[in-house]
């Protein structure tokens, strides 16, 4: 163990990532470690181990230190194995679990299989050696010819061309910068216009406009104005000259939106998604990435996952979330990795995992006993019930309905009817008629 170091999953310039495999635990020789139930990857260069739920835990093994392979067969209550067999750790190494070992080879132990697909990618990694090979970056595009073949125009004339078609190629990208520049430019305009309509109507809306702005709309005086400039003159001569108005006509004037455009408004800022998403890039990597994207994801499905029953699958949750953040999309791995972290932050919601693996976002407030209280009533009016039909009767997926009777099963609620036909629920009448 002393030839792994601490690392991250992070791939280098020329490095590609291979395959992966779940459910590996790493043995130091013949020793068991504490590393287990982790997940492999092999990349051109490197044998990553990570844990699969957590994030803090990530060794990194180079390819370059392994001589060679030996497989080892399953057998009664072992697990098929992969032997690797190192070289002498290299001097100045970075740190990692363990500074020395007394075995000079680790063991791989498959337990969800695998093993012949993993050692097949580990043994093409090694025989291309990509980590010996200098990584060349590819040419631009709109490069020369020459500048992807690697040769060069001889003599001075060759020399005067290169220099003539780069500077064509900076022309280019100047005039091509400035376009988009340009265009920016004008819908950041139309952008403000519409910003500042939005807020005057909303503000008008909610009647934020002062006496001020009204009398300067309204053209109103003082009282004191009107018996120093106007005399004893009629009242309705006062309001002609205060060019008093109705008060449809201040509506008009304020531009204000009546109730059903207020409610389509906000409908629209609601489909518009996540203003600013987390991303890596603003919140670095690891944990705090994971906690700031938690905090976002709440946010967002709190109220979607109440309006479902109080539950969600992960299916829905993964397209809700990268449909609303628009361009800057998640992947399924960050979205598990922030899920796990709702209960460390006390987030209105947290992951579940049922018995047959499926794993969905639940309500905090979500409601065991009520949700088994439902499903049996509603079994009982039916007579008898699929999943496929329950999801149908409450609205929800198939999966979520399927997970609800296999609950309410085990409380003894309903029982089951698994024939050719299907697997069907019935009331169980031994405990409710009993």
């Amino acid at each position: 163990m002393n030839r792994f170091q601490w690392g991250d999953t992070n791939l280098s310039l020329g490095e590609d990532s291979l395959t992966n495999q779940t459910g590996i635990a790493l043995y130091d020789g013949e020793s068991k470690t504490n590393f287990e139930g982790g997940v492999a990857n092999i990349t051109s260069h490197r044998l990553v181990w990570k844990e699969q739920y957590g994030r803090t835990t990530c060794l990194s093994l180079p390819l370059s230190l392994v001589q060679r392979l030996e497989e080892q067969a399953s057998g009664f209550a072992k697990s098929a194995k992969i032997v690797v067999h190192l070289s002498s750790p290299v001097s100045g190494q970075q740190a990692g679990p363990a500074s020395s070992s007394k075995y000079d080879y680790i063991r791989l132990s498959f337990r969800d299989g695998g093993q012949q697909e993993f050692l097949r990618y580990l043994v093409q990694a090694l025989r291309e050696k990509k980590w010996e090979k200098k990584y060349v970056p590819p040419a631009p595009p709109g490069a020369p010819p020459g500048a992807v073949a690697g040769r060069h125009r001889p003599g001075i004339v060759g020399i005067e061309r290169s220099i003539q078609q780069k500077q064509q190629q900076t022309d280019t990208s100047i005039d091509q910068s400035f376009q988009d520049l340009k265009k920016l430019m004008e819908k950041a305009q139309e952008m403000v216009s519409l910003s500042k309509s939005i807020v005057t109507k909303i503000r008008d809306k909610q009647g934020e406009i002062t006496e001020d702005e009204v009398r300067d709309k309204q053209g109103e005086i003082t009282e004191d104005e009107v018996r120093d400039k106007q005399g004893e003159i009629t009242e309705d001569e006062v309001r002609d000259k205060q060019g008093e108005i109705t008060e449809d006509e201040v509506r008009d004037k304020q531009g204000e939106i009546t109730e059903d455009e207020t409610i389509k408004f906000k409908s629209y800022l609601l489909s518009m998604g996540i203003p600013n998403p987390v991303t890596k890039e603003t919140h670095g990597t690891g944990d705090k990435y994971y906690r700031e994207l938690a905090k976002e994801l709440a946010s967002v499905l709190e109220k979607p996952i109440k309006d479902c029953g109080g539950m969600m699958t992960m299916t829905d949750v993964y397209c809700r979330v990268n449909r609303a953040r628009g361009m800057e999309l998640i992947s399924p791995e960050d979205l598990l990795n922030a899920c796990e972290t709702f209960e460390e932050l006390r987030l209105p919601i947290k992951l579940r995992r049922f018995e047959s693996g499926v794993m969905v976002l639940q309500s905090s407030t979500h409601s065991e006993e009520e949700v088994i209280k439902k499903t049996t009533e509603v079994v009982e009016s039916k007579g008898s019930l699929t999943a496929e039909e329950l999801a149908q009767n409450i609205g929800l997926s198939v999966i979520l309905a399927k997970e609800r009777l296999l609950l309410t099963e085990r409380v003894g609620g309903v029982c089951r009817d698994d024939s050719e036909e299907g697997l069907r629920f019935y009331p169980n009448l031994l405990l409710t008629k009993t």
